[in-house]
């Protein structure tokens, strides 16, 4: 164990390959948002932050929930040491479809969208067990302190957020009652919901793409959810691509080359957009969303949440 702890991550990563006698070199290190990933020659190691509790076992789980009903990876082991969790996968031919997005034709990006809607439509009809949460959100949930995790959460969970914010201090308490009164004003628009099970992070770096077909990766946020959550998290995406580059990935991109895609994914899994109240309710989903990044960004920064915020609550 005291070797586990000093080694490098590509030694601790060629280990624990050679430990399951699979080929260990070359290796890659990518660093993702909250993982590891080393890129082996015939598979993929993921090693946690362990900031998320039981995230990759998690995803494990849904991989297993869904594997004939959704092209995802194969997982071959998974483990946890030193309060770190790790998986390997078979790696599968491809690179994500938001590198590979602007060299592709447009035919091949129709049919890459059209998977993407096949997909889509079939995770949401995956029958979900008794009982079904995602932990890490469920902690988002219940613990005070960890109300800035609560990524993609149903809206009845606003004050979770609220109260995050609040007990950091230096916020601007006027526009925290603001959305107080927004959100609880817009609840009824969520009373009847029926909840699926949605990814929750559909963007393109999470969707590989070998150049005639498509896996969905990383579902770590796969969680119980109605339907339109996983729209609004396209949609975000496509209005503002470049917030969801992970290191290295996509440059160049903009929102202007994907202009075509959600005409297309209303044209492939319309029951999607058929919602009733749809605009409003992809409204208070963002709204939620510019509440949680206001844990990360400070007044003022390029990105900071709070202008388009006041301007939502003005009307």
């Amino acid at each position: 164990m005291a070797e586990e702890r000093t080694a490098t991550p590509i030694a601790w990563a060629r280990a624990k390959l050679q430990g399951h006698a699979l080929p260990a070199d070359p290796i890659d290190l990518r660093r993702g948002w909250s993982n590891e990933v080393f890129l082996a020659p015939a598979h993929v190691l993921r090693r946690s932050s362990g900031r998320f509790r039981h995230s990759i076992r998690h995803e494990v789980e849904v991989i297993r929930l869904v594997d004939g009903a959704v092209p995802v990876p194969e997982v071959v082991a998974y483990g946890q040491e030193e309060g770190r969790e790790w998986v390997i996968s078979l790696r599968k031919p491809g690179q994500s479809l938001l590198q590979r997005w602007k060299a592709m034709p447009a035919a091949e990006r129709r049919e890459a969208v059209r998977q993407l809607a096949v997909c889509l439509e079939a995770l949401h009809r995956v029958p979900l067990p008794p009982g079904f949460a995602n932990p890490w959100q469920a902690d988002a949930i219940t613990d005070p302190g960890k109300g800035a995790d609560a990524y993609h959460v149903a809206p009845r969970h606003y004050p979770v957020i609220l109260n995050s914010l609040r007990k950091r201090g230096s916020q601007d308490e006027a526009l925290l009652r603001s959305a107080e009164t927004y959100l609880a004003e817009r609840l009824p628009l969520f009373e009847d919901d029926e909840e699926v099970l949605i990814h929750g992070d559909a963007h393109f770096d999470n969707l590989l793409w070998d150049g005639a077909s498509l896996t969905l990766l990383d579902l770590e946020v796969a969680t119980r959810a109605a339907p339109d959550l996983e729209l609004d998290g396209i949609l975000s995406f496509l209005a503002d691509p470049v917030r969801f580059l992970g290191p290295g990935t996509g440059e160049g991109v903009a929102a202007c080359d994907f202009r075509e895609v959600e005409d297309w994914l209303r044209q492939d899994y319309p029951v999607l957009f058929e919602r009733p109240h749809l605009g409003e309710r992809l409204e208070v989903y963002a709204t939620m969303g510019r509440l949680l990044q206001m844990h990360y960004t400070p007044e003022g920064h390029a990105s900071d949440p709070r202008p388009r915020l006041r301007q939502s609550f003005r009307g």
